[in-house]
């Protein structure tokens, strides 16, 4: 079994927040039955969502199936720079932003998700 690591899918989702929203909505499609694209070799479902992405199955566009909203991308975007510039502590007012916006892009896709279903 091939390790795969956070460096090799921030080569294919470079911002480390959207790689963990991708892996985890890939995760619990797996989860409930959805077919891997690659050999599945008895690892669990957020193992596989990381290799899928590592090897490029999988990308951003193909799991929300449309555009960021512009609110989130700042928070993002900010993040990002956060990291860039070698901060390691994220102020908590920044983590609160942070797990706001990811609670509430979860709940979103879970809605559509149940949209989708009953479709």
């Amino acid at each position: 079994m091939a390790r795969v690591t956070v460096e090799d899918c921030l080569e294919k989702i470079s911002n480390r927040f959207e790689l963990i929203l991708v892996a985890a909505q890939r995760a619990r499609q797996l989860a409930r039955g959805g077919k891997s694209f690659v050999a599945e070799e008895h690892d669990k479902p957020t193992v596989l969502a990381l290799r899928e992405i590592a090897e490029g199955c999988i990308d951003i566009n193909m799991l929300s199936g449309k555009q960021r909203k512009p609110e989130k991308e700042e928070i993002f975007a900010k993040a990002d720079a956060d990291l860039a510039a070698g901060i390691s502590t994220v102020r908590e007012d920044d983590m609160v932003e942070i797990r706001r916006a990811t609670t509430q892009v979860e709940a979103e896709e879970t809605v559509e998700s149940n949209i989708d279903d009953k479709e």
